[in-house]
């Protein structure tokens, strides 16, 4: 669920080429395969900040192409969900999330819609509807806990550890982010210790812990940096 640094790296160097290419499809009036172009480079849009050109360039190619199937309308919708609840567009988040709950309700994809439920869930958290976003983190994690998804219950309670901190609820923060944290170390999964470590950091100076913030600001560093 993660690109990797070094695949970062390498389409980063590529952009003009991956427009170039995305371009190309839209000529050649090939719609999949424009879909499917900015299906598996969405995540470099959204990591490297050109969020308005890559949420246009997604939302252009799904309505391009509404008959694809699932395996690639899906990371599109994910990533295009994700670029703009980092906009603060919450409207246009919550109708992709709504659009991708949909699409895995009609392939009963649980592990689809549990995705889409947390997603509703942070974008919920985001624009402050704090119960509203409670019920869909917890449905989501629920649900991830039934079907066996350790990497979806990790996200979900790290996820919940967030909204608390969102509430300035700093003791239930850390209990979850302490969750979070401990589901990212039992499997060396660094990415993951690396941001629970961090948060855990914001939720000790919610309480003006600082040692302890510092303590755990530096291993996630650590972490981050391994």
């Amino acid at each position: 669920r993660l690109a990797t640094p070094e695949w970062l790296e390498r389409v980063g160097s590529e952009q003009d080429n991956l427009r170039a290419a995305i371009q190309l499809a839209r000529m050649l009036d090939d719609p999949r395969l424009e879909l499917q172009l900015v299906a598996l480079t969405g995540r470099f849009w959204e990591l490297h900040g050109h969020l308005a050109e890559g949420l246009r360039r997604i939302v252009e190619a799904l309505e391009r192409d509404p008959e694809a199937p699932a395996e690639i309308r899906d990371p599109a919708l994910t990533v295009a969900g994700l670029i703009a609840y980092k906009q603060g567009d919450y409207a246009t988040a919550r109708d992709i999330a709504g659009q991708l709950g949909r699409l895995h309700a009609e392939t009963h994809d649980e592990i689809g819609s549990a995705d889409a439920l947390n997603l509703l869930g942070v974008i919920a958290t985001g624009d402050g509807s704090y119960g509203e976003a409670r019920d869909l983190l917890e449905r989501a994690k629920s649900m991830r806990e039934r079907i066996g998804d350790e990497v979806g219950v990790q996200v979900s309670t790290q996820n919940l550890g967030l909204l608390a901190l969102n509430q300035a609820d700093y003791g239930h923060a850390r209990t979850a982010l302490e969750e979070a944290l401990a589901i990212a170390e039992k499997h060396e999964w660094d990415t993951y210790s690396a941001n629970s470590l961090c948060d855990l950091g914001f939720a000790e100076l919610g309480e003006e812990r600082f040692d302890q913030a510092r303590a755990h600001f530096a291993a996630g560093l650590e972490d981050a940096l391994r």
